[in-house]
This record gives C-alpha cells, structure tokens and sequence, in this order.
C-alpha cells in the first residue's frame, strides 16, 4: 500500500511502516494463534423426567342380572309363637355346720372304748347314718319318747342329757351290769349295752338336737338277730381282763 509516496504494511488490520514490524506482528500473531484456548466443559442440564401419576381406575359397575320372583308359600302351620326366654337362677348350697361335731368325735371314741374289751373292732363313721341319726333325734326332741325300730338291720341307742357333759354313752354301757353272759337275753334294760358293743357291726353315725335339753341318737350297721340266744353269744362277748 502506498500513501503520500511512502510504503504502508498491513496486517490484520494494522498498520506498519517498516516491512520488518509487520513481520515480526505477523509470526507473533501465528504463534498465538497456535495456542489452544481452554474449551469450556459443556453445562450438564438435568433433564427432567415426567411424574408418574397414578391411574385413576374408574370402577366398573356390577352387571345385574335380572332376577324372576318365585312365587312362594308360607306353611303357617310351622310358624310357632317365641317362647319367652326365662332366666337361669343358679343357687349355691351352703355347708350346714354341725355346731356339735366335736362332742359327736368324742361319742365316735368312748364308744370305740367302750367296745375293745369286747372284742369288737372299731367302727367306720359315714354320713349316711350320720344323717338317719339326725332324723332319728329331731323326732325323739319333738315326741319325747321311745318308738319301735322298723328295720331290725339298723340298731339304736337313745339317751337325753341335761347339759353336754352328761354321760349318756356311760349310761347305754352300763347296762352290762344287768346283762347275763351266760343266758344272754334282749331286753329293755340291757338293748343299748348289747347294740354299742355288737361285734359283727361295722358302721356308726351319731346326732345331738338341742330342744331345751339334748337329745342323743346313735345308728349302728349291721345289727344280726338280736332274738337269737346263738348269736347273742357270738356279737357280745365277755370283756377281757387285762
């Protein structure tokens, strides 16, 4: 380029007026050029994913089906009345305590007493005759008298005492005292004697009622018979003497 006579160099755009200048712009221009310029990291963008949402069903509806009526009859003869409902009582028995009990225990053992020197073996207490003796005493309390015993099986002894320390069993026992051993005899005056003590008897049941004074009931099982001089002989035995 020449202006006014004179030599211009241009290079990129600029201007020299030596040829020298503008070549050595120009071999810095190139070596800058040659450096890499530091690439920028591409920006990561997230990418955002579509929200899942839930399907809505929409419930179907149930499919009818046309039902036909049938024609139905009552048989009233099975229809019956409601019975009421009745309520369900239950009751609880409570215990009867025998307020004498203790003096029954020691009748149960001065009778047993009373019966070793016999040769008679201790008895059995059950409740059985517990509870005949229990009737057997009430009557006696209300009639205040002796009375036949119906069923010879079962012997009896009878006794009414004052206050609880009388004796009646000493009392049964000491008819011994009219008894003969060697014409053994029933009687009315030794029939408590020989029922306490008859050997082949097993079982013993005994009450007391108080009805003003006491009145004493014992039942003896089995009792033989008492008619028969034989076994008179065999059920009541002369006491050992030790």
């Amino acid at each position: 380029m020449h202006k006014n006579g004179a030599r211009i160099y241009v290079v990129n755009g600029k201007r020299f007026g030596t040829f020298t200048a503008a070549q050595k712009f120009n071999k810095r221009k190139s070596k800058l050029s040659k450096i890499k310029k530091p690439r920028k990291k591409p920006i990561k963008r997230s990418i955002r994913r579509p929200i899942k949402r839930p399907i809505r069903r929409i419930p179907q509806k149930p499919i009818f089906r046309k039902v036909t009526k049938k024609s139905t009859t009552i048989n009233r003869s099975i229809v019956t009345n409601p019975i009421p409902t009745q309520l369900l009582i239950t009751t609880t028995t409570v215990p009867k305590i025998d307020k004498f009990a203790n003096l029954k225990s020691i009748y149960y053992q001065v009778i047993s007493d009373f019966r070793d020197p016999h040769q008679s073996p201790s008895l059995k207490v059950t409740k059985s005759l517990e509870e005949r003796a229990e009737d057997c005493a009430k009557r006696y309390a209300e009639e205040k008298r002796e009375w036949d015993n119906p069923d010879p099986r079962y012997g009896r002894n009878l006794g009414i005492a004052r206050g609880l320390l009388d004796d009646v069993i000493g009392l049964w026992y000491s008819q011994i005292n009219e008894f003969d051993f060697d014409n053994p005899a029933w009687t009315d005056d030794t029939k408590d004697f020989i029922t306490m003590v008859w050997k082949s008897a097993t079982d013993i049941g005994c009450a007391v009622v108080q009805n003003e004074e006491y009145y004493v009931c014992c039942q003896y099982f089995q009792i033989g018979n008492v008619e028969d001089e034989a076994v008179l002989t065999e059920n009541v035995l002369r006491p050992r003497r030790d």
